[in-house]
């Protein structure tokens, strides 16, 4: 049983929805049969389920499927069973991707609230309600509030856990992006910096989550005017991907697109015609890779079209 749930989890990473869920509607019965309705791995199945119909944006379906599922493990485990809990945040993270933004609020704060009560500060499924709830008072445009929110999640753990510490990572990453909302920029870039750090410490210069954070750095820095030190962190980002991932990798593509962006903000000789030639790359591999009405290729078309012309 597990084996065949492993398999339908890795078609559901590939996107393959329709053959996941076929699998699914074959393998809920026989786990039901064999394991019993309130065994772990029939819950994991049932719970794929919802997963999946969310990330196809069939919310209603989504939430009809995992309040059953929820009410039967409450009713057996109890609410604040952590198998339970971690099916209340699942249940809350789909109301708030469906836009139920206030009624995803109030459910993510009481289940928070009960996992102050059972749970140690530091423990991960704190970190993760935390987050979503924040992300879901930030779509209500409230933005200082989840900002707070994250900000004092990130002190708790810098106490509790382990200087360099990867379960930082995610509330870092979205300070980031809050912060990088409000415009902020300077902000960001030294939670983007931190987060560099990080991953690197735990992961090597090379990981892609390590050369994600660095491009983050890279355009936080831009953003907050500090050009030539994006420059040089861009520079040293797109090596890497060039040489780990490819030249017309996506990620490498997106990487020197906002290096000729810093670029064309520096005051120096030849600056621009080095943006323009960024540029120009950009577009031509994005074109050859994915069309014309590629988002890189558009970008790329713009910022072209926005320059003074040829050099």
């Amino acid at each position: 049983m597990q084996a065949r749930y492993d398999w339908l989890g890795h078609l559901h990473l590939l996107g393959r929805h329709t053959e996941a869920l076929r699998g699914i509607a074959e393998l809920e019965p026989d786990a039901v049969e064999a394991l019993g309705a309130q065994h772990t791995v029939t819950i994991q199945v049932r719970q794929l389920h919802g997963l999946i119909a969310a990330e196809t944006q069939e919310y209603e379906q989504s939430l009809a499927s995992q309040r059953r599922l929820l009410d039967e493990v409450t009713g057996v485990l109890g609410a604040t069973h952590r198998t339970t809990m971690v099916l209340r945040h699942d249940y809350g993270t789909v109301l708030r991707d469906a836009g139920r933004h206030g009624q995803a609020e109030k459910w993510l704060e009481a289940l928070l609230r009960d996992e102050g009560k059972h749970l140690e500060p530091g423990d991960s499924m704190v970190a993760a309600t935390t987050h979503s709830l924040a992300e879901a008072i930030a779509s209500q445009d409230r933005t200082d509030e989840a900002l707070a929110l994250c900000r004092e999640l990130l002190r708790t753990q810098v106490r509790d856990l382990p200087e360099g510490s990867l379960r930082t990572a995610a509330t870092r990453r979205q300070l980031v992006r809050l912060l990088a909302g409000t415009g902020a920029y300077g902000e960001a870039a030294e939670q983007a910096h931190v987060l560099w750090s990080v991953y690197r410490g735990a992961l090597g210069e090379e990981a892609p989550k390590t050369l994600t954070a660095a491009h983050q750095y890279g355009l936080q820095l831009h953003r907050a005017g500090r050009h030539q030190q994006a420059v040089e962190v861009l520079e040293t980002v797109i090596e890497v991907r060039a040489r780990v991932l490819g030249p017309t990798d996506r990620a490498t593509l997106r990487s020197r697109m906002r290096f000729g962006d810093a670029l064309a903000a520096l005051a120096v000789a030849d600056a621009e015609g080095r943006a323009h030639r960024e540029w120009t790359a950009v577009r031509e591999a994005a074109v050859r890779e994915w069309g014309e009405e590629d988002e890189l290729a558009q970008m790329a078309a713009e910022a072209l079209g926005a320059g003074t012309g040829e050099p």
